[in-house]
């Protein structure tokens, strides 16, 4: 569906699943088989958002610079203020690889790398300290893009992230592994949605 959001932009959206337990999903597009459409079999009322810039969602002429990533998150607001959505679990994964016959719109767009505005490891490790969401990190072993190694040093900052690698994987992990990274996921949403903490605690015999 195309989902026009202001006077200017209109956001091409999927929906997968119903019921009212939200997941919202933004990208520069998405394989047709996935984390997203597997977690909808599973009970989850799932939206995939393409992303501003790229199609079928409305091209943009513009260049936001560091405002990008921010502009695309105000437009995940801005969907679920249109199905008044007023809870839901944002899933984030890399964009997929670009495909030949983009069009000469989409090549135009440059977002940048996100929080390149704090400049060094310290700022970025303070800023990352300030979120208090519950946060799960899913990632693979010989990722080059994702290293471990960033991924230890991201959770290391968030006060409340479960972080999962596993081995023989590496960037595409959230099509490589659904059932596992989904099953991940689900065990994740159900103990935050359960407890309020971002893992279980060991009960008391």
């Amino acid at each position: 569906m195309i989902l026009q959001i202001n006077e200017k932009i209109s956001l091409y959206v999927e929906e997968y699943g119903s019921g009212d337990r939200y997941i919202l999903s933004a990208q520069v597009g998405f394989y047709p088989k996935g984390m997203q459409q597997k977690l909808a079999e599973m009970g989850y009322h799932v939206y995939c958002i393409t992303l501003r810039g790229f199609a079928p969602s409305s091209f943009v002429d513009e260049d936001y610079g560091e405002a990008w990533y921010d502009i695309f998150a105000d437009d995940v607001a801005a969907v679920a203020d249109k199905f008044s959505i007023k809870k839901f679990i944002y899933m984030g994964a890399s964009h997929i690889a670009a495909q030949p016959t983009r069009p000469a719109e989409e090549k135009a767009v440059d977002y940048g790398r996100p929080l390149m505005k704090y400049k060094n490891e310290e700022n970025l490790c303070a800023a990352l300290k300030t979120i208090q969401v519950p946060t799960l990190m899913i990632g693979g072993v010989n990722d080059p893009i994702s290293t471990p190694e960033l991924m230890i040093r991201t959770a290391k900052c968030l006060p409340h992230c479960k972080l999962v690698i596993y081995s023989n994987c590496g960037h595409d992990i959230d099509t490589d592994l659904i059932e596992e990274t989904c099953d991940a996921a689900d065990r994740f949403i159900k103990t935050v949605e359960g407890t309020g903490k971002w893992y279980k605690r060991v009960e008391e015999v």
